[in-house]
């Protein structure tokens, strides 16, 4: 999420509180981001505006923005657009530091520990129902009878890139939704319905990793081989192998800022987050059976435990046992958000907006 109006008419104000004042030390705007691969249409609005006098309508330079993106006009890509702008990228509140997705978070029976405001928030800022009815018109683009330029669209790395991100989201904001069943299952004792709940949410998790799997800039591989190639004796590989995986999940030996870069990458998700949400769940489980409290103290050592094994995880071998890792042949993107599309557990989403 970000704020393309803030961000927009930002500088404009404040040049002219400056002029108000009498002072003119304002000289010009730029950038300097902290982990730049995502949120690009934030960078180029900024970035867009370093040489305009004023600042530009948001809707109509959207337009203007996904026309260049997409090749030319594409409607239903307009008006999916439009939704995003003003609900993702048009939250009011303050926001401090990037929306987060609950997989990358530890499990937890405190829902506050796991779905939160604050610094990386989890706790969504926007409408999840408007990005929904985005994603359904985005997935109608198909270039059939020229629409948006024709088959070519289908090709179009920009419009793939937005697909694989939005379906993205969209099953990471109904992991919420199905967290909090999982908690009502729990507090209520039903452990039937806990396990129907955390079939819907290990579904949804699966499908993120095996669709971020179809873009090289999403997978855990892409990090480990940019991290190995650095080097130049096995000692050096397995040494700066073990710096990238610590940097996006403990960072630190024992976890001294644990999950502050993490990531939402294919093998990152099925190897690690879901792993630890397996483990948690297994004692959670547990605990229903023998009606006894869920030992989060118990649950939480044995992840750190797998936490620090997964990160030695640094020979060829090793590398090699991880599930979904290389992801050498991954599927169409169409085939699988189709897939998506039919499997969507619908019945699980309530209507609200968090």
């Amino acid at each position: 999420g970000a704020k393309l109006r803030v961000a927009m008419e930002g500088p404009y104000n404040a040049r002219q509180e400056a002029q108000d004042r009498g002072t003119h030390n304002l000289k010009g705007i730029g950038l300097t981001m902290e982990g730049i691969e995502q949120n690009s249409i934030l960078y180029e609005v900024v970035l867009d505006h370093s040489m305009e006098s004023h600042p530009r309508d948001v809707q109509t330079w959207v337009k203007s923005w996904l026309r260049a993106r997409y090749g030319g006009a594409c409607e239903p890509g307009e008006k999916a657009w439009a939704m995003i702008a003003e609900s993702v990228y048009g939250i009011q509140h303050s926001v401090w530091g990037p929306y987060k997705s609950i997989i990358t978070r530890r499990p937890s029976i405190d829902r506050q520990a796991v779905v939160f405001d604050g610094f990386q928030p989890t706790k969504l800022g926007y409408s999840p129902e408007t990005l929904r009815d985005a994603w359904e018109i985005l997935t109608t683009i198909t270039g059939e009878s020229g629409q948006c330029g024709g088959s070519k669209i289908l090709d179009n790395s920009e419009f793939l890139l937005d697909l694989v991100t939005v379906t993205t989201q969209v099953l990471s904001n109904l992991l919420i939704d199905i967290y909090d069943r999982m908690l009502a299952a729990i507090n209520e004792l039903q452990p039937q319905e806990l396990s129907r709940a955390w079939k819907s949410f290990e579904w949804a998790a699966v499908s993120m990793d095996t669709l971020l799997a179809t873009h090289p800039k999403f997978r855990l591989s892409t990090w480990i081989s940019d991290a190995r190639s650095w080097a130049t004796t096995d000692e050096e590989k397995a040494r700066l192998e073990f710096n990238a995986r610590n940097l996006i999940t403990l960072w630190g030996p024992n976890g001294q800022i644990s999950d502050y870069a993490s990531r939402t990458w294919a093998g990152l998700i099925n190897t690690y987050y879901l792993e630890r949400w397996r483990m948690w769940i297994r004692h959670v489980e547990e605990a229903l059976v023998s009606h006894e409290a869920v030992d989060q103290g118990r649950a939480h050592r044995e992840i750190r435990s797998f936490e620090q094994e997964w990160q030695r995880r640094t020979t060829p071998a090793a590398a090699a046992a991880d599930d979904h890792l290389d992801h050498a042949q991954p599927k169409p993107v169409w085939d699988i958000v189709a897939a998506i599309k039919a499997e969507m557990p619908m019945h699980l989403i309530p209507h609200r907006s968090n």
